[in-house]
Order: structure tokens, then C-alpha cells, then sequence
């Protein structure tokens, strides 16, 4: 799984620093961890999660910048009719060094409250939008963020991904 698949030109695409080669271990570790939990837990859930890893584009809207919005680009490890977790590095450079950009840190990306645009990936390749709250953040294995989103609107997306 590469996260670099998704690719879109009307934004700033910013490179996701960690190393893909640790992410399937984060992701074993988690799910690890939540096999754990207790099912009396589990069964509070609205909708039942399924296993989806696959690269989600986060887009960020920046107001003064010469380009209008930051791309950043993370693993979606869970999907369901009602939310989607992911798992994100700690920090995010801008391409090529350019020195007008600053490095965007995880924490001010994703903060419990903020709506987020999500691409999500499809099984024919293209990409969904949707948006989403932040409703959790966890720091895991001291570089990594397990993040819980809540999808916003009444989207059925059992339409668009026939294992949900």
C-alpha cells in the first residue's frame, strides 16, 4: 500500500514524514490493541467498522496563501456508515523545500471539533469527498496519531463501498 497514489493538482501537496514500511506495524498494534476491548465497548459503536486501509487525502483550506489549500495525505485503517479512523504521522513537509512553507504539525491539523474534506478512495480508483469531525486523537507508538473522525451529512455510503 503506497500512500503516494492519490494525486490532485489544486493544492500544495505536502509529504507525509514517517516510513511507510513502519505503518503496517502501527496498524497490526492497533488493531492488537483493540481486540482488547471489552465487546460491551465495541457494541456502543452506531456502526459496525470494517477494515480499510487505503491513502485518504486531507484537505485544508489556507486563507492569505498563494495556493488556496494544503494536501496531506494519510491512512485510513477502519471505515463505517458513520465515521472513518485514521492514522497520521506527527508532522507534514511542504514540497521540494520551498522556504515560503512551514512544516504543518499533526496536532493543529487534526483537533477534536475541526471539520475536515476527506478523499476517500474507492474501489474503482476514484476519490470521494466528504467531510468529517474530528471526534478523538490518541497519540500511538510516540510518532504516529490515531485519529476518529464522524462523517457530517447523511451520506450512504454503502453506495460506494460495497463491503460497508
Amino acid at each position: 500500500m503506497a500512500t503516494r497514489d492519490l494525486v490532485l493538482d489544486d493544492g500544495l501537496h505536502y509529504h507525509s514524514c514517517w516510513e511507510e514500511a513502519e505503518i503496517e506495524h502501527v496498524l497490526a498494534t492497533l488493531s492488537r490493541l483493540e481486540q482488547g476491548i471489552s465487546g460491551s465497548t465495541l457494541q456502543q459503536r452506531r456502526d459496525q467498522r470494517k477494515m480499510y486501509v487505503a491513502p485518504v487525502l486531507v484537505a485544508i483550506h489556507r486563507k492569505g496563501k498563494r495556493t488556496s489549500r494544503a494536501l496531506l495525505t494519510v491512512v485510513a485503517r477502519d471505515l463505517s456508515r458513520s465515521g472513518i479512523g485514521l492514522l497520521a504521522p506527527l508532522f507534514f513537509e511542504p514540497p521540494g523545500g520551498d522556504p515560503t512553507e512551514t512544516m504543518l504539525r499533526a496536532d493543529q491539523v487534526f483537533r477534536e471539533g475541526s471539520v475536515l474534506d476527506l478523499g476517500l478512495k474507492k474501489p474503482d480508483d476514484q476519490l470521494l469527498w466528504v467531510y468529517g469531525t474530528v471526534q478523538r486523537i490518541c497519540t500511538v507508538q510516540h510518532d504516529y496519531l490515531d485519529v476518529g473522525i464522524r462523517f457530517n451529512g447523511r451520506r450512504n455510503l454503502a453506495l460506494d463501498f460495497d463491503f460497508i
